[in-house]
């Protein structure tokens, strides 16, 4: 019986030692080839959300954080030339509030931005169903779905992707490093991904008044919430914002939001409701059926925003300031990219 016990631990010991040897290979990797420090060199689907290493540090006075909606609708570009405030998008696709949480805790370590801008759309796993019926599922919540609410497995998959950023860079093998013109690009660009195609769609009535909500997951609300502590702790000012997108918004999300900000005190600005105020074209303004903005639209969209900030959070204008030189070169580089942008797709067409 004693033997069987001994045989038993040794077992365990192994286990341990192996999952030990495990994580101590797992570090080693992502601190000596796959830093995140070198994140905006990688050739992945990560890095131009990672833009703001080739910024100079503590110049970014706005950081906004989100999926692809966001690095479709907001050009950093734009908004310094409307206001001398500079600007990254930290964005990549299907980006959780989890991923947002560890990307803010990267960017504070060179970056001390006054405000950072959540993108509310990724607070949702799915696009908002049209014929649900809210006064049936009003009291008709059980616990059991509680309980599966809470139990979110993406919570487990962000962490362990915010800790050994191998399995975030994995595919630098791939193409060990951008090309010196693809990270110039992601320079100039600053997380916005540019796009000129352009889909006309008829737009449907999307935002019809409603007294009910579309709730988030208790996960997702706990996640906003560590995000929102964790730029109150370092002064930083917090405003939630959802993008003109037909197939991915509703007004029910919209009064969840609004709720949501003033909870936990602080701003919410919703463009689908200012669509006609900004002039938002379905027949130019996006790239698919009322998804994404495409760069005309984007441009509409961060004039207005750029506005916005200056006017709610008083952000000094830089402009003319040296120590911002880079932005007066990176819009004329920009230019650039985005015209040679239109002449390849004209050579689609």
């Amino acid at each position: 019986m004693k033997i069987i016990e001994k045989k038993e631990i040794k077992g365990i010991i192994r286990i341990i030692a192996f999952c030990l040897v495990a994580v101590i290979m797992l570090e080693v990797l992502s601190q000596a080839v796959f830093k995140r420090g070198d994140a905006a060199t990688y050739n992945n689907k990560y890095s131009n959300a990672y833009a703001y290493l080739l910024e100079p540090e503590n110049t970014l006075q706005v950081a906004c954080f989100g999926n692809s909606d966001l690095y479709s609708a907001i050009v950093p570009n734009t908004v310094w030339e409307t206001s001398g405030i500079a600007s990254t998008m930290v964005a990549s696709p299907l980006q959780s509030i989890r991923q947002t949480n560890y990307m803010l805790e990267e960017l504070l370590k060179v970056q001390s931005p006054t405000v950072v801008v959540i993108e509310t759309d990724m607070l949702y796993e799915h696009s908002p169903d049209r014929n649900r019926n809210y006064e049936k599922e009003r009291n008709s919540q059980s616990n059991i779905d509680i309980i599966i609410d809470k139990a979110d497995t993406a919570v487990l998959d962000d962490f362990v992707k915010s800790k050994f950023s191998i399995f975030v860079f994995h595919d630098k093998w791939k193409a060990l490093f951008k090309s010196k013109k693809s990270a110039e690009r992601d320079k100039y660009s600053h997380g916005y991904h540019v796009s000129v195609k352009v889909f006309p769609f008829e737009r449907a009535d999307y935002m019809v008044p409603s007294e009910y909500e579309d709730a988030i997951k208790a996960t997702q609300e706990a996640g906003l919430k560590e995000v929102i502590s964790l730029c109150k702790k370092n002064g930083i000012e917090v405003l939630l914002m959802e993008l003109p997108s037909e197939s991915s918004w509703s007004y029910e999300r919209h009064n969840c939001m609004t709720r949501l900000a003033e909870e936990n005190d602080v701003k919410f600005i919703d463009f689908n409701l200012l669509l006609d105020e900004i002039e938002i074209d379905e027949n130019t303004d996006f790239r698919d059926r009322g998804n994404h903005m495409n760069y005309y639209g984007a441009k509409k969209v961060s004039a207005y925003f750029a506005k916005y900030l200056a006017e709610k959070y008083n952000l000094e204008d830089k402009r003319g300031d040296e120590a911002y030189a880079f932005w007066d070169e990176s819009c004329v580089e920009f230019e650039k990219i985005v015209a040679k942008e239109e002449e390849e797709q004209k050579n689609k067409a």
